[in-house]
């Protein structure tokens, strides 16, 4: 993955869009933070739970598709879910739920 994270950084780019499957995303991703840790990364994976689970801690910050906001336990996650409630939404879990297309932190 390295030498495509490195090509993505050396044309200069802003951010990078993750369109990629199972640990390749994975690989990607840690790779890139790795490399350029501020890139702002945003991602498209088949396996949105595997990818969030297999990243953990290290999922904030990234935009991700067909998500959850909220991966693993934490006061800030609860607060967001909380707010979301209050706000009148129900579902926040699963496709077509308010959280898809959502930013993971």
């Amino acid at each position: 993955m390295a030498t495509y994270v490195q090509a993505s950084l050396d044309g200069g780019a802003d951010g990078i869009a993750v369109f990629l499957s199972g640990q390749d995303a994975t690989n990607f991703v840690v790779t890139a933070r790795q490399s350029e840790p501020d890139i702002p990364l945003g991602t498209f994976s088949t396996d949105a739970s595997a990818f969030r689970d297999s990243l953990g801690d290290d999922l904030a910050g990234i935009v991700t598709s067909q998500s959850s906001t909220c991966a693993f336990d934490s006061d800030a996650c609860q607060q967001f879910i909380d707010a979301v409630h209050n706000a009148g939404f129900e579902e926040t879990t699963g496709v077509g739920s308010w959280p898809t297309q959502a930013w993971s932190s």
